[in-house]
């Protein structure tokens, strides 16, 4: 597969920019400006920005805001009317529901683009459950306006996951008996090793949890129609490409869900055919609790995985 070129250095004048464009590009900012160095620079590589590990983190802001808003320069006329569109829901726009994720520099909910102003606005993160209106006058089926997320009001204050303290595990509250009956001592924020899991004792695990996320790696085609909507499927077939994509994507819905305080248990069947090393690592060492809402890991890995490495964070094995 052919690399993909870094996209030339763009450079913004400010002052030159409209009123309306310099709000957008104050928001733009600051939705970049609260995000970490290293989550800048992971999106940055996503954006083909050119070297973005050399930059600082100011410098990094602004050259990734500079991109962002220099594709509302060129073509001024049809940008102005996408401009537009933003601020305009009438009777004719759709409403539609999708998990929003970042693919090859650019926003989406399925295959609807989302613009970068509505991106920040509203403080949309991957995996986020995202309801609002999408026009269909554009060249291409957009977000033109966000009403809900995760069934809550946009820019309800809400808690970053990676920023977030972890604290000692503690016993499920919720649903409580049928998981102790299952799993006698579990803990919230637990990481677990289940060896030989089958996908039917995945599906019965996710059964006795008040809210759960399955994601299914290398299943034979035929199995995927047997699941319920929502759960994350990468068919045996799929590059790896895809399977890391959506593995990660199933992994940031279980993070979005722990932030707004609830106790999530991620299920993982087929973890070793995910086949990369920064993506499982990243999946298994989730587990963990905060002062509100937790994250459970299961996964079928190979507890010799790595050297061990698995087992050594695993907080039980089964």
């Amino acid at each position: 597969m052919a690399r993909k070129k870094n996209r030339p250095a763009k450079v913004v004048d400010y002052e030159s920019l409209s009123e309306e464009l310099k709000s957008i590009y104050d928001k733009v900012f600051a939705g970049f400006n609260q995000k970490s160095i290293f989550a800048l620079r992971e999106e940055a590589q996503q954006m083909r920005v050119e070297s973005p590990t050399t930059l600082n983190k100011e410098d990094l802001t602004r050259r990734m805001t500079d991109y962002v808003i220099s594709d509302y320069l060129p073509q001024p006329e049809r940008k102005r009317a996408e401009l537009n569109e933003l601020f305009k829901v009438d009777s004719s726009a759709e409403m539609k529901c999708g998990i929003f994720e970042f693919i090859d520099g650019e926003y989406r909910i399925g295959r609807i683009l989302i613009p970068a102003p509505l991106v920040y606005e509203n403080d949309l993160r991957p995996g986020d459950m995202v309801e609002g209106a999408v026009s269909t006058t554009l060249t291409q089926k957009m977000f033109i306006a966000v009403s809900a997320v995760d069934g809550h009001a946009v820019n309800e204050p809400r808690p970053r996951f990676n920023d977030s303290t972890a604290i000692a595990r503690r016993n499920f509250e919720f649903g409580s008996a049928e998981v102790q009956k299952a799993l006698p001592g579990l803990q919230q924020g637990e990481r677990v090793i289940i060896n030989q899991m089958t996908m039917e004792a995945a599906k019965r695990l996710a059964a006795i949890f008040t809210r759960a996320i399955s994601l299914y790696v290398g299943i034979v085609p035929e199995y995927e129609s047997s699941l319920k909507n929502g759960e994350f499927v990468v068919p045996f077939d799929r590059a790896k490409d895809e399977t890391i994509r959506v593995a990660m994507l199933a992994l940031e819905r279980a993070k979005r869900l722990c932030e707004r305080g609830e106790n999530v248990a991620l299920i993982v069947y087929g973890f070793d055919r995910i086949g990369d090393r920064d993506t499982e690592r990243a999946i298994f060492g989730a587990g963990r609790c905060f002062e509100e809402g937790s994250l459970t890991v299961f996964a079928d890995v190979n507890k010799d995985k790595d050297g061990g490495v698995f087992a050594k964070v695993a907080t039980r094995i089964i």
